[in-house]
């Protein structure tokens, strides 16, 4: 995809996200959508054939990057459990600052759009092994589930309180030798950098 039509695709979709969290509805018009992009309609049109496909991609591209972090790993020599928190933890950071969207667009954890399927196929496998690979290691309890966790952090959309939260979710999905205090610090220290 060329590099301007990929922007205007990307400026579309921050601009759903932003107008219909700041409406707190669906019920915006593809003008005011397209105004927000600073595109015309014809270019909306062209990406998006109607608003739902538009709002439906906002999910697509949250999901896109959680499929990209598993599958690449977040960061070069991270191991297996850094990697299991770091995409944990992007998540609940993307699913905060699209709180006021989730809740317009009347997403609920465990019920996605029909357009992230095939994506969230793609990335459950890729978790997984990283999952399982920390757990072999013993750095994950053996009762703890990827899914489960996913769903957990997908549910984290309070800015205020997101650290602790990620806490206590590491701790519960942790082996109880580790200081899941210190491994959330760590790894939000490692995202500022």
């Amino acid at each position: 995809m060329r590099t301007d039509v990929y922007h205007n695709r990307m400026q579309l979709v921050r601009a759903a996200r932003d107008v219909i969290g700041h409406r707190g509805s669906t019920d915006v018009g593809i003008r005011e959508i397209a105004s927000a992009a600073g595109v015309g309609t014809a270019t909306l049109h062209r990406h998006f054939s109607t608003k739902e496909m538009l709002i439906d991609e906002v999910s697509v591209v949250r999901w896109s990057r959680m499929e990209d972090y598993a599958r690449r790993g977040v960061r070069p020599g991270y191991t297996p459990l850094q990697n299991v928190l770091a995409i944990l933890e992007a998540f609940t950071r993307m699913t905060t600052a699209d709180d006021r969207f989730i809740t317009a667009a009347g997403l609920t954890v465990g019920r996605a759009p029909r357009a992230i399927h095939p994506i969230r196929k793609a990335f459950e496998p890729e978790f997984a092994a990283l999952w399982i690979q920390a757990q072999r290691e013993g750095m994950l309890r053996r009762a703890a589930d990827p899914r489960d966790a996913v769903e957990l952090a997908g549910a984290i959309r309070d800015r205020t309180r997101r650290i602790q939260m990620m806490t206590m979710l590491t701790a519960g999905i942790c082996a109880p030798a580790l200081d899941a205090e210190s491994l959330v610090s760590e790894m939000c220290l490692k995202r500022s950098k």
